[in-house]
């Protein structure tokens, strides 16, 4: 099997991390762009490429900009590469768990927190 494109893991990951932000099921997802849920799951984890026009289809429907699934990257001239850390996996999953925890809390305990994260308030 060959090793994915730096660029498409990071897209993938990218679009698992929309999905989970936007609190939305694999096959929900999927359905609304009329692939399976399957197709989805490939595009996440790189095993298969996303098409632009599938791409843009998910960003519209993830209320997402287009470069918001390439942010993260830098670009060398005519070579576009990721930024990696040993520990990528664990911190995107991480991420998630955080986004999904962050979700569950009330509106006013989301804005202290935030203001704390921002440093206009109290240490954490």
């Amino acid at each position: 099997m060959r090793e994915p494109d730096p660029v498409d893991a990071h897209v993938g990951r990218r679009l698992g991390e929309a999905r989970t932000i936007a609190t939305r099921s694999r096959a929900a997802v999927a359905k609304a762009v009329g692939i399976s849920a399957e197709q989805l799951r490939k595009y996440e984890l790189a095993i298969d490429r996303v098409s632009a026009s599938r791409l843009f289809a998910l960003a519209q429907e993830l209320k997402r900009p287009l470069d918001w699934f390439f942010s993260g990257l830098e670009a060398a001239p005519g070579v576009a590469e990721e930024r990696a850390t040993p520990d990528d996996g664990d911190v995107h999953a991480r991420t998630r768990r955080l986004i999904a925890g962050f979700r569950e809390l009330s509106e006013d305990t989301q804005n202290e927190l935030l203001m704390r994260v921002e440093g206009r308030g109290e240490d954490i």
